[in-house]
């Protein structure tokens, strides 16, 4: 068998976590908001389910209603993209 074309990849760092997420229960729906540095983009999931894509530090889950008690079994996390 013969070699592989080669092929040249960057190494770049990876986007720091983003950190000190917080939910807020609103009229609207419960708001995530989080700090992050170097991202450009986020993805917001819900147990292993991704909810949404933004490039905002913020989102809005419309589907929590307000005063109704949030079912942690599932929580929420963010990943940061650049």
């Amino acid at each position: 068998s013969q070699w592989s074309n080669l092929v040249v990849l960057p190494v770049v760092t990876p986007v720091p976590v983003p950190t000190a997420l917080k939910a807020e229960s609103t009229v609207q729906g419960l708001r995530l908001t989080w700090n992050a540095t170097a991202a450009t983009g986020f993805r917001i999931f819900r147990g292993n389910d991704e909810l949404a894509k933004t490039e905002q530090a913020e989102y809005l889950d419309k589907e929590t209603q307000f005063g109704k008690p949030v079912n942690m079994e599932n929580p929420f996390s963010v990943s940061g993209s650049q």
